[in-house]
């Protein structure tokens, strides 16, 4: 992942957050049916002040946060949870890759039919194919709504003791195995993090965070 882009698009952001923590039951208070599909993937305009797409339209992202949507919902729930949000005219949703208690998840990671993120718990270097299929499908429902996937690499409030204990070059690696998985993927804003407070951490676990996102 490049972090300059990265940062650069995560700035530029501007939100309406209306479910807070995980995926709950319930209507938003949005009524705005959803305009035409932007021409993804989006990037900064050329003052870097805003989101425009491909055609150089700027683009107002007005998101919703079911931070446990990949490891929660199956994909057919994901693919009516869409629908539904975009009906509201919601077109960007926050979402954790890794997800544990601290998120409404599992403390091992899992997903609600049991598939785990790493072939070896808490190794960072083993991705599981069957997890990242599951993370890919939902991510192409979304699109197929024209919701742009505003995806956490790493989230750190729960997951930060198994980073430090992976260390820089496995960060590195995920980060590189994220980046390369999804390279084509033209519907993602990466952001990296979540309750990271860097005046509050190690300059070792702020090392560790922007090692995922080279």
């Amino acid at each position: 992942m490049n972090i300059i882009r990265t940062l650069a698009l995560a700035a530029s952001l501007t939100f309406t957050l209306c479910v807070a923590g995980q995926v709950r039951p319930g209507e938003s208070q949005l009524s705005a049916k959803p305009a035409d599909f932007p021409a993804y993937p989006l990037k900064a305009s050329t003052n870097g002040r805003y989101l425009v797409d491909q055609n150089e339209t700027p683009t107002l992202l007005v998101g919703d946060s079911p931070h446990s949507l990949f490891v929660n919902l199956s994909p057919h729930q994901a693919d009516a949870y869409f629908a539904n949000r975009a009906s509201y005219g919601i077109n960007a949703v926050w979402v954790e890759v890794l997800c544990n208690t601290y998120t409404a998840g599992r403390a091992d990671g899992s997903t609600y039919d049991g598939i785990i993120p790493f072939t070896t718990p808490g190794d960072m270097s083993t991705p599981n194919p069957a997890y990242f299929r599951r993370v890919d499908q939902m991510v192409r429902l979304a699109a197929n709504h024209g919701i742009q996937i505003v995806m956490d690499a790493f989230e750190t409030a729960g997951w930060m003791s198994v980073l430090e204990q992976n260390g820089i070059q496995k960060a590195l690696q995920y980060g590189k195995f994220l980046g390369n998985h999804y390279k084509n993927f033209n519907n993602i804003i990466w952001i990296t993090g979540n309750d990271f407070q860097t005046w509050n951490t190690s300059s070792t676990d702020n090392r560790l965070v922007a090692a995922i996102m080279r």
